[in-house]
């Protein structure tokens, strides 16, 4: 049985293409351009030698590419390792380090942290903003679109989420695709039920902790 959470997005951009999926300011996505520039991501990323099991982190914000690069990840047949925005370079090249992560994309407002974190390991480094060269995710997202998302299993990792550490170092915890998507399917609906067309959602949480994600 293969199990992609990836897969919400494709189930959404087959049925409702055109519809708003992404508003940040100036910039909105449908469905159906979410999951194209997903693809593409997908692509570049099998390009750079990133396999299924290999694991991407997310130092990025909640801003549409953070979205692009997570769907990106998960048809790829990645993990995603999302790290707090606010971690100093010494803990992003502890997560990097726990995690084996082969590849960081981060944002802008935290490059520096992000790189030197990062250069500590030799971990290349893609931008999460822009398309003016090879290494952003904007530039990713134009590749040749993957045809399908990767035939995951259910009780592979989709992400892994590291805990505050309050009481020594943080720890990694693998939520499986069939983990997510459960608090998807059962959670999301009790929260915010189906509205009627144009109803939309404010993301305030942010998107590298579990609850932001669902």
């Amino acid at each position: 049985m293969h199990l992609n959470l990836g897969t919400i997005l494709q189930a959404s951009a087959n049925e409702k293409p055109q519809a708003e999926v992404i508003r940040a300011g100036d910039v909105v996505l449908s469905y159906r351009e979410l999951d194209r520039a997903a693809r593409g991501v997908a692509t570049s990323l099998r390009e750079r030698g990133i396999s299924p099991g290999d694991k991407v982190a997310l130092l990025v914000p909640n801003v549409p590419e953070f979205a692009v690069a997570y769907f990106g990840i998960l048809y790829a047949g990645a993990t995603v390792v999302p790290i707090n925005v606010l971690a100093a370079a010494p803990e992003v090249t502890y997560f990097l380090q726990d995690s084996e992560a082969r590849l960081l994309i981060v944002h802008p407002l935290f490059e520096q942290p992000g790189r030197e974190g990062a250069a500590a390991l030799s971990v290349p480094v893609v931008v999460a903003a822009g398309d003016d060269h090879a290494d952003t995710v904007g530039a990713m997202a134009k590749a040749e679109p993957l045809a399908e998302p990767h035939p995951t299993s259910p009780q592979d990792t989709a992400a892994i989420l590291y805990t505050s550490g309050t009481t020594g170092k943080p720890k990694g915890a693998e939520l499986t695709h069939s983990n997510l998507l459960m608090n998807c399917a059962v959670v999301v609906p009790k929260l915010m039920p189906p509205a009627p067309e144009g109803h939309r959602a404010l993301a305030t949480l942010p998107l590298f902790h579990s609850f932001g994600q669902s």
